[in-house]
C-alpha cells in the first residue's frame, strides 16, 4: 500500500471518529433536555385549562395537607414559561371578599398585618399572629381551624410575599377580634371623627357593632378617638415642640383695615389703619378721607402706608380686613 493510500485511510478513520463523538454528544444533550422537561412536568399540576407550578413557597415547618393550598400561576408573557408575575396587595372596601393568593406581594410587614386584621374584622374570625419577627409573619385562626397565612420577607428587598396559605375556615364567627388594634380602628374611624371631633364614645361602639358585629369597650373606644385626634391635630408633644413657632405667629404686628361713611353735609368715606398690640391696646396708625370706598382709593391708601412704615417692616404684619375691596390690594404691601 502506498503512502498516499495510507493517509487517505487514516483521514477516513478520523472523520468517522469525529462523527461518532458528535452523535454521542447530541444524544447526551437530548437526554439532558428530556430529563429537565420531565422534572418541570413532575412539579406541575393541571387544573382544567390553567397550568400552575409549585414554586416552593409553602410553609415547610407545618406539613399541612395540600387541599386548600394555592400555588403560584405561571404566565406565558414574553414566551418564557417560567416567567412569573405576582399580584400586588390591594385592599377592598369589604375585606370579607378578599381572595388569598399565594405569591401576593406586600409593601412591608405592616401592610400584610393590616390586610390580615381587616380580613379578620370583616369576616368575624378569631385570627391571631403566631409568628411575627423581622423576616416572617404567620397568621392562624383559633384552635381547631386550619386557616393560616404565611408571609416572608423578600431577599435584598423591603417587600414581603405570601408564600403559603390555607383559605378554608372550619370555625364559627367571633365577636371579639384580638388583633383589632386601636390603631387600626383609628384609621377606620378617621373620617367620622374628623367630621365630628366631639363624637361620643358610645356612637363609636354602636358603629363598630353595626358595621362589623364586633364588641368594643369604652376604654378602647377612648384610645381610638384620641389616636385619631392626634393624627388629625398632632400630639401634645408635637405642639409643645413648636411653641416658639406659635408665639412668633401670634406676636406678629397686627393692622386692621376698614372704612366707614362720614355723616356730614359733604359726605365721603373714612379709610383707617388701626394697630393692635399684645396688651389689647388699640391705636390709630393712619387715616384718610376719600370720596368713595373703591379699589383705586384703597390702592392709593395702602401704597402710602407702605411708604410711611417701610416695605421690609410691613410685610411681616398680619392684616385684618372686612374681606371686601381692600383684600384685592393687600398684595401691594407684600
Amino acid at each position: 500500500m502506498t503512502t498516499s493510500q495510507e493517509l487517505m485511510m487514516r483521514g477516513t478513520v478520523m472523520n468517522n471518529g469525529v462523527k461518532i463523538a458528535l452523535e454521542i454528544l447530541i444524544c447526551m444533550l437530548h437526554l439532558m433536555t428530556a430529563m429537565m422537561i420531565g422534572m418541570l412536568q413532575s412539579g406541575s399540576v393541571n387544573k382544567g385549562k390553567e397550568q400552575v407550578v409549585a414554586a416552593g413557597l409553602r410553609d415547610e415547618d407545618d406539613g399541612y395537607d395540600s387541599e386548600g393550598l394555592w400555588d403560584v400561576p405561571v404566565s406565558d408573557d414574553e414566551g418564557d414559561p417560567l416567567f412569573r408575575r405576582y399580584p400586588m396587595y390591594k385592599g377592598l372596601k369589604n375585606m370579607k371578599e378578599y381572595k388569598w393568593e399565594v405569591g401576593t406581594m406586600y409593601v412591608d410587614r405592616n401592610a400584610f398585618k393590616e390586610c390580615v386584621t381587616s380580613y379578620a374584622v370583616h369576616s368575624g374570625r378569631g385570627i391571631w399572629f403566631s409568628k411575627c419577627d423581622s423576616h416572617r409573619c404567620k397568621a392562624v385562626c383559633k384552635e381547631g381551624c386550619k386557616w393560616f397565612a404565611y408571609c416572608h420577607k423578600m431577599k435584598r428587598e423591603d417587600s414581603w410575599q405570601l408564600t403559603s396559605c390555607y383559605k378554608k375556615h372550619t370555625c364559627s364567627k367571633a365577636t371579639k377580634i384580638g388583633i383589632m388594634s386601636s390603631q387600626w380602628l383609628s384609621k377606620a374611624f378617621m373620617k367620622k371623627i374628623c367630621e365630628n371631633p366631639k363624637i361620643k364614645l358610645r356612637s363609636l361602639i354602636k358603629k363598630a357593632h353595626s358595621k362589623w358585629n364586633v364588641d368594643l369597650t369604652m376604654t378602647k373606644a377612648a384610645r381610638v378617638k384620641q389616636q385619631a385626634l392626634d393624627e388629625i391635630n398632632g400630639t401634645y408633644g408635637e405642639q409643645y415642640r413648636r411653641i416658639h413657632d406659635y408665639a412668633a405667629e401670634l406676636l406678629r404686628p397686627m393692622i386692621g383695615l376698614d372704612g366707614c361713611f362720614i355723616k356730614t353735609p359733604y359726605g365721603g368715606q373714612l379709610l383707617t389703619a388701626i394697630g393692635w398690640d399684645p396688651n389689647d391696646q388699640i391705636l390709630p396708625i393712619a387715616y384718610a378721607v376719600v370720596e368713595a370706598e373703591t379699589k383705586d382709593s384703597w390702592r392709593w391708601f395702602l401704597l402710602n402706608l407702605c411708604d410711611d412704615l417701610g416695605v421690609d417692616k410691613i410685610r411681616w404684619c398680619t392684616f385684618m380686613s372686612d374681606q371686601q375691596k381692600v383684600t384685592l390690594n393687600l398684595n401691594l404691601c407684600n
